[in-house]
């Protein structure tokens, strides 16, 4: 005997024209508004169409045609979660022109997301007109692909939100974070939360974090120690909920690299990198302490020391606890 095969339609139409499909065939969308999109409709690719490129080359028109039957779409799809009935109703209850906006405005919301965790590589101030060839790329790519993006951006957006905060409470602010030149969000949260550990009140040098390391060692470490409990490391208490998730994801990964912080016989500085590293190096930590400890100017090299020889001073200064500039007190040193 055999077993009956059921067949299943696929409809491969953008998403803009199974919703005013659906309007018209229930009623929805009146002729009356049929006529209003068939009016904008050309005015929108003219727009398009300058707005990438020139709207007096055939197939530029072309393409601007499928940039806004797809930005309608996106719009439609995304806000309503793929119900024909409720893409319908938003067709017919706004302008054709202005569901094509909101799609582009979906795009470049989007584009203006961070993409990644380092400081120095923030692009303020939202989409810009640089931007525009990226906007390109996307107005012709589907709904999925954007969902895919928005979840990734969303991701690194908590993180970077989550690393500003706890910054901050420890008295260091973004603009200090970016001029640090290496500054990495998840390693500012990593340091955060190993200082809210250590009861600290500031983001570390290398000074300090080696006390900080050391006051860990003698609780946790070493073969009488007690173990590392799973409640170790937690978050300040008036952390916003809204970045809780993202910093208990990076509080995780400290816990699993504890035993190697923790492990007296290897250097915690060789398990602190990339990362897992301080959100800056021993440089950048030497200068910033000098910075904040500065009334109103940043502290400059001495006349005649070059940037190599200040860098190794600055070190000599931080780790015997001389004044700096040195040669302005040459006996301490």
């Amino acid at each position: 005997m055999s077993t009956p095969h059921h067949v299943s339609l696929f409809d491969a139409r953008p998403f803009f024209e199974k919703a005013l499909a659906f309007g018209i065939q229930h009623g929805m969308i009146t002729p009356t508004k049929l006529e209003a999109i068939n009016a904008e409709a050309p005015k929108g690719m003219v727009q398009i169409a300058r707005y990438f490129g020139t709207e007096f080359l055939r197939p530029e028109l072309e393409k601007a045609r499928d940039r806004m039957v797809n930005l309608v779409g996106l719009h439609l799809e995304y806000s309503s979660d793929g119900d024909l009935r409720v893409a319908a109703e938003l067709l017919r209850d706004h302008s054709f022109l202005s569901r094509s906006k909101a799609g582009s405005d979906m795009l470049k919301a989007l584009i203006a997301m961070p993409q990644n965790s380092h400081f120095g590589m923030h692009e303020h101030g939202g989409f810009a007109e640089q931007h525009i060839p990226l906007l390109a790329k996307w107005s012709l790519r589907p709904l999925a692909d954007y969902q895919a993006e928005l979840a990734q951006r969303s991701q690194v957006a908590d993180v970077v939100n989550a690393a500003i905060w706890m910054a901050d409470i420890l008295g260091m602010d973004t603009t200090t974070l970016e001029e640090a030149g290496n500054a990495d969000h998840e390693a500012v949260i990593r340091t955060a939360l190993l200082a809210h550990a250590c009861k600290r009140t500031e983001l570390p040098d290398w000074a300090t974090f080696e006390k900080m390391v050391a006051a860990l060692r003698k609780k946790y470490g070493g073969k009488d120690a007690a173990p590392v409990p799973a409640g170790a490391l937690p978050p300040p208490k008036n952390l916003p909920a809204e970045y809780r998730a993202a910093v208990d994801v990076v509080r995780q990964s400290v816990l699993g690299d504890l035993p190697r912080i923790l492990t007296p016989v290897s250097r915690h500085a060789s398990c602190l990198t990339k990362d897992t590293g301080l959100p800056w190096d021993a440089t950048s930590g030497w200068k910033m302490r000098w910075q904040r400890s500065s009334t109103s100017t940043a502290v400059s090299a001495p006349r005649g020391l070059k940037p190599p020889a200040a860098t190794a001073t600055m070190a000599l200064c931080s780790r015997y606890s001389c004044v700096w500039p040195p040669i302005a007190h040459p006996k301490q040193c």
